[in-house]
């Protein structure tokens, strides 16, 4: 079975309008049949220095493994 193609999806969220953004690109991505990754949605957010090593590997160990494209 082939693997699904996945997009990673980078970008800025300081706001809702920056967030709603990114979220209204994985919805296309979504409607061409492609997997994605938004790290707001896939890691969480760091509360602490101590969710540094866990965001990190969510988002960047893990996030960019297997994409064959990133939005940014």
């Amino acid at each position: 079975m082939p693997q699904q193609k996945k997009v990673y999806i980078a970008g800025k969220i300081w706001t809702e309008s920056e967030k709603a953004q990114l979220e209204a690109i994985d919805k296309l991505c979504k409607k061409l049949s492609l997997q994605t990754f938004l790290p707001h949605r896939d890691v969480g957010f760091a509360e602490s220095i101590k969710d540094a090593q866990r965001i990190f590997k969510g988002d960047i160990t893990d996030g960019f493994k297997d994409c064959f494209l990133v939005i940014a």
